[in-house]
């Protein structure tokens, strides 16, 4: 049935309604800015039927698909009940005094408490829809569709398990007897203050008062459909209806009102009063006079089928068909427009002295206002440039600057166009600045120019370069005259200054920055746009250069830091433009000190636009001109919320382990939770509620007990915690508004993470108290101790003292034995320098030292000190015992030594010459082997002692070292001896060999040539020849026995040679000996006969078989200081040549055999190890340029080290 009044109701509304997007408003025009919310921002039904908002701010929506609640940021959407029961369509929400939703749909009653949905009513075959609500008291009255029904609170059960028949708490007058009803439905339900109950239904008016039940009225057109209810007492009331809409009801008459009637725009604002939504649009209508003071009628802004309206602070919420409107008030003014071309860029605004206001647009346009419209003013200009901006003169003249086309001048209804080629610049202008002087500067790419007009009117331009930097163009926006008639320019390249005519760079502290705007205010503040460092507020120091005072950013309530442009209003506020919207920095005024922001949302342009100015012209409004259009406002009129944004933790959630910590109730958090240790990682997410200023809140956060300042997140609405130390922390979060509204309180979480088990106080405290305990326990047995101890060390001291008593009278003794064993040089001696020391050093009665006979083994006394010895180093009856015989032979065999207490209990005790009781053996040891025993007997039992034993070791081990000394002393000097005396027979012997078989060699070869005289029969030469041989042979007989000659006795028993051999060959042999003046012959001593083999075998084998003149020469000459160097040289046949002659004649032949080269080879090698120096020879053939053999030649190398010998 509702349904189908609301269809009935949408149809007659757009027959009725003639939209409007105005409010009229105390004769002026306000406009209203427009926010839309659909399915595509998250609703679940465009439909939406009715508004209300909790206890907490949040907006609640009855939709055709159920509840939705609204946060300013996203809808949460409740389609079903905590227990999966349908909601349906939702008519009516409103709360009740405990701060409770009661909410009304066609399936029931509903409410809505802790954020969760919980159905009051129980089904049942009657008509279950709740159209409207009425709460009060604790009472709850209720319109169905069964009828009114009364309820009492306290009848409910919250939790939705015990559910309530609403046909049970229907109103009995209303179906007692009651024949004027002719339906059952009521659809409005309302009280007057005096305590009337109104019921509505769809065109008949009931009301309640002290139980009795009336119907006051009734409409006669069913067409005519009651839509809101407002009383005034119990005798009179207003209601709305869909054709005759306000009529009044008072002591039983209805009158209806015209709406001029009831419309009274602006009267009576201030009076109570309530929105609704009427025929024409939404009204504020006040019961007390039954006027309404404003109306909203709604165009063209898609508002289909307004359900319901509600005020909100400083705005208005607008339920439809088609959505959720949000409805601000703004004060910027849009204009209409003469449409001459398709771009909406607008670039400058200026204000002539005779009232006109131009429009500076692209494509070298000028538009003027004319009342409230703008039409084309002046059409190209320039032909495509943009007019940046304008400037009217003393003279009346028109300059405007142009993008990239030059500037241009009016006057005299002429147009005249300036570029570089006329002395300026830079074609790209962007500002003009008049001095205090008078004189005129226009600023724009690569500097500025002063426009100069002299007496005949005539241009002229003086220009002041600045090239590019760090930018391509470096342009400069906007310029400013500072003390001392200095200009200040800002642009790309930061900010320069004009000085002797030259421009020169200026930063803060060195740091160059990016500048859209300079202003000077009316207090000589100087003011500076940036790109990325917000707003600078400057003043010129003593020095005339520009100073920081403040940077106003972000956290100053700025909506950005990159601001295009800047003007000082009348007021000396401070408004800044960027491409988000406008910023004022307030300086008067109750706003003083907050930076309040306007965007689109309070009805400015669209943001995103890249180019803004803004112009105050003399009826104190400020224009806005961008590429996205322009508007215009007045700054008192501009009166921004007061409300606070009221803040709130959302949820608490572990990140570990993604858990959720649930609130007490809906978005209200225990005072404290406590986690254990490892549960120290923590997410928060929160929101802030200002639906008017919803779009720029910043959220700043702190965590106290981390944190000692606030964190500025800008819009992000959650924060991480991780690995958090044990300890109470409070997570703190406010925020701020676009303007510069703080929240009242901050939304708070406080938290305790608990210490392990191990750092907990009473886990410390019981660890201090047993650690107290043990210490106590401890000290007490130290002292125990100590006490103990003092006593044992006193022992301990006597036992030490004895002990270093013994240990030095040990060392003395050792020491007494190595010294004495160090003074004799053979074995036996050491033995009985051991057996004798060890009577006199360790009182024993005797000592026996046996040595091992390696070839019979058996081990002999050597040496014996005590009864056995009768005279020194002579044993009276030694014995020999076989090793494992007794126990001097069981301790050689082991090589342990062994003490023997009681020789009367041991079966080894051999008697030696008496029977003694008492006996230690101690085995004299070299590298494992046992070279001998020290014995030693005693006639007292249990004698000898470790210390004994100790002592006899040591002395064992001394002696093993000195026996195993001295016979590796006398092993190496017999061998040396015997190594000496071989090597000297061994190379003597061969020598003397060497030199018995040379002789006879030589004599065999001597006779052969005196056996040739013989056969020649030349007696004579024969007989020389023998007397010359006889002196050679005494001479080698002499030398023979010789190791040594001259080299002077060499040279004659080598002449004495081959003066035998010139018998032989006669003339056709020649033969020489040289030497060099260095050498001395008869101090130069060389083995004897060591060329003689050499000569022979080059006569024999090289000269005898030539057929031409034989030459043969000797050479001497020092190699070195200690070498001779002999050289034979003949020019023979070449040994080659000799040794193919040798294989015709026959190896075999003794008469070409020659053994002198292989002996005298063996005598050089024997002389040479024998004397480890230089004794050798190298033979090689003499050649000529061609290759040819010319003989040969031999080179001996020998030592004669030994010359001055």
């Amino acid at each position: 049935m509702r349904k189908l009044n609301q269809i009935y109701g949408l149809l007659l509304f757009l027959n009725l309604s003639v939209f409007l997007h105005t409010i009229v408003f105390a004769q002026q025009t306000v406009s209203y800015s427009y926010k839309y919310y659909n399915t595509s921002h998250g609703l679940p039904s465009p439909e939406i039927i009715c508004l209300a908002k909790d206890s907490k701010g949040f907006l609640w929506m009855g939709t055709a698909s159920g509840l939705s609640r609204y946060d300013g940021y996203g809808f949460q959407n409740y389609a079903y009940t905590k227990n999966n029961e349908l909601i349906g369509y939702v008519n009516v929400i409103k709360q009740g005094a405990d701060n409770r939703l009661w909410v009304g749909t066609g399936a029931g009653l509903f409410c809505c408490e802790n954020n969760e949905i919980i159905k009051i009513s129980t089904a049942t075959s009657l008509p279950q829809g709740v159209n409207d609500i009425l709460v009060e008291n604790g009472n709850i009255w209720l319109a169905t569709e069964n009828g009114p029904v009364n309820l009492n609170v306290k009848d409910v059960d919250f939790t939705g398990k015990k559910k309530i028949a609403l046909a049970g708490y229907l109103l009995k007058q209303w179906y007692e007897g009651n024949a004027i009803i002719e339906s059952r439905s009521t659809s409005l339900i309302s009280k007057s203050p005096d305590g009337a109950i109104y019921i509505a239904q769809y065109n008949s008016l009931f009301r309640f008062f002290e139980s009795k039940l009336d119907l006051i009225h009734s409409i006669a057109d069913h067409h005519n459909k009651i839509n809101s209810l407002f009383p005034v007492s119990k005798s009179k009331i207003y209601f709305d209806a869909a054709s005759t809409e306000i009529n009044k009801f008072e002591n039983g008459l209805v009158t209806a009102y015209s709406f001029k009637d009831f419309y009274k725009p602006g009267a009576g604002a201030h009076l109570p009063g309530t929105w609704y939504v009427g025929t024409r649009g939404a009204f504020y209508f006040h019961p007390g006079t039954g006027t309404a003071s404003a109306l909203i009628k709604f165009s063209d802004k898609y508002v289909v089928y307004p359900t319901a309206v509600m005020a909100d602070n400083d705005f208005l919420w607008v339920a439809s068909h088609d959505g959720l409107i949000k409805l601000k008030p703004s004060i910027f003014t849009a204009y209409a427009f003469d449409k001459v071309q398709y771009s909406n860029d607008y670039y400058s605004i200026t204000e002539l002295r005779n009232g006109k206001i131009l429009l500076g647009a692209n494509r070298g346009q000028v538009f003027e206002k004319k009342e409230e419209r703008f039409s084309l003013a002046k059409d190209k200009l320039v032909a495509d440039a943009e007019i940046k901006a304008i400037y009217e003169d003393e003279r009346g003249w028109l300059w405007a600057a142009s993008g990239y086309q030059g500037l241009v001048l009016l006057r005299n209804g002429k147009r005249e166009r300036f570029t570089i080629e006329n002395g300026l610049h830079d074609n790209s202008l962007y500002h003009f600045l008049k001095t205090s002087k008078g004189k005129l500067y226009i600023s724009g790419d690569q500097g500025m120019s002063e426009i100069m007009v002299n007496n005949n009117k005539t241009i002229s331009f003086k220009k002041f370069l600045y090239e590019p930097n760090t930018t391509r163009y470096a342009k400069f926006f906007t310029a400013i005259e500072g003390p001392g008639e200095k200009i200040w320019l800002g642009g790309e390249e930061g900010i320069v200054y004009l000085q002797h005519d030259s421009l020169r760079k200026f930063t803060f502290n060195g740091k160059q920055l990016y500048i859209n705007f300079l202003i000077k205010d009316k207090e000589d503040n100087v003011w500076i746009a940036t790109s990325g460092e917000g707003i600078l507020q400057c003043m010129f120091n003593k020095k005339n250069e520009l100073e920081i005072i403040k940077q106003y950013t972000e956290n100053d309530g700025l909506n950005s830091l990159h601001y295009l442009t800047l003007l000082a209003d009348t007021e000396n506020n401070i408004w800044a433009g960027s491409s988000k919207g406008i910023s004022v920095i307030v300086r008067q005024g109750r706003f003083k000190n907050r930076v309040l922001n306007f965007d689109e949302s309070d009805g400015f342009l669209k943001a995103g636009y890249s180019y803004i100015r803004l112009q105050q012209l003399s009826n104190g409004s400020i224009w806005a001109v961008t590429v996205f259009g322009f508007t215009s406002f007045r700054p008192g009129q501009l009166l921004p919320s007061t409300v606070s944004p009221v803040v709130y933790i959302t949820g608490v959630r572990l990140i570990e382990n993604n858990q959720v910590i649930s609130p007490k109730t809906f978005m209200q958090y225990p005072s404290h939770n406590t986690f254990i240790y490892a549960d120290n990682s923590f997410n928060f997410s929160f929101t802030a509620i200002d639906y008017a200023n919803q779009e720029n809140i910043r959220y700043y956060y702190k965590l106290e007990g981390l944190d000692t300042n606030w964190t500025n997140s800008g819009g992000l609405r959650s924060i991480g915690f991780e690995n958090l130390s044990p300890g109470q922390y409070t997570f703190r979060v406010k925020a701020l508004n676009s303007k510069s509204i703080w929240s009242k309180t901050d939304a708070v979480y406080t938290f305790t993470i608990t210490p392990p088990f191990w750092k907990a106080w009473w886990f410390l405290l019981l660890l201090l108290i047993t650690i107290a305990v043990l210490a106590f326990l401890l000290i007490k047995r130290r002292i125990r101790l100590i006490k103990n101890a003092e006593k044992e060390k006193t022992a301990l001291q006597k036992l030490k003292a004895a002990g270093y008593r013994e240990k030095l009278e040990i060392e003395q003794i050792i020491n007494h034995f190595a010294t004495s064993m160090n003074s004799v040089n053979s074995i036996d001696d050491i033995l009985w320098d051991v057996a004798k020391s060890c009577i006199s050093k360790l009182n024993f009665e005797d000592c026996v030292i046996y040595l091992k006979d390696e070839e019979r083994d058996v081990f002999i006394q050597k040496a014996a000190w005590g009864p056995k010895t009768t005279q020194q180093n002579k044993i009276i009856n030694p014995i020999e015992i076989p090793a494992g015989k007794g126990i001097v032979g069981w301790v050689a065999a082991s090589g342990r030594a062994e003490i023997i207490p009681d020789t009367s209990a041991d079966e080894r005790y051999i008697i030696d010459d008496i029977k003694r009781l008492s006996e230690i053996a101690v085995p004299i040891t070299n590298n494992g082997k046992v070279l001998g025993v020290i014995d030693s007997e005693h006639s007292e039992k249990n004698f000898y002692t470790e210390r004994h034993l100790q002592v006899l070791v040591t002395i064992a081990s001394l002696c093993a070292g000195k026996i195993d000394v001295i016979k590796a002393e006398q092993q190496t000097r017999e061998k040396e001896m015997e190594v000496l005396r071989l090597n000297k027979d061994f190379a003597t012997s061969q020598l003397t060999a060497l030199r018995m078989q040379m002789n006879p060699h030589f004599i065999f070869n001597a006779l052969n040539s005196v056996q040739h005289y013989i056969l020649q029969g030349n007696v004579v030469e024969a007989n020389k020849y023998l007397s010359k041989f006889s002196k050679l042979q005494r001479e080698i007989l002499h030398c023979s026995s010789l190791q040594f000659i001259t080299l002077e006795k060499e040279i004659e028993i080598l002449s004495t040679y081959l003066q035998l051999e010139q018998f032989r060959f006669g003339e056709s042999f020649t033969w020489r000996v040289n030497m060099t003046a260095e050498i001395e012959p008869e101090e130069i001593k060389i083995p004897p006969m060591m060329l003689q083999p050499f000569v022979e075998n080059a006569i024999w084998h090289g000269l005898m078989p030539l057929y031409k003149e034989r030459d043969l020469s000797i050479y001497f000459d020092l190699y070195t200081d200690d070498i001779l160097l002999a050289t034979i040289r003949d020019n023979g046949i070449g040994r080659l040549a000799a040794a193919k002659l040798k294989q015709t004649k026959g190896a075999g032949n003794p008469q070409y055999e020659s053994k002198g080269m292989s002996m005298v080879q063996q005598r050089l090698k024997l002389l040479q190890q024998q004397y480890d120096k230089p004794f050798d020879a190298a033979i090689s053939d003499i050649t000529d340029v061609d290759g040819l053999v010319q003989g040969t030649q031999v080179t001996l190398k020998i030592f004669i080290g030994n010359k001055k010998s």
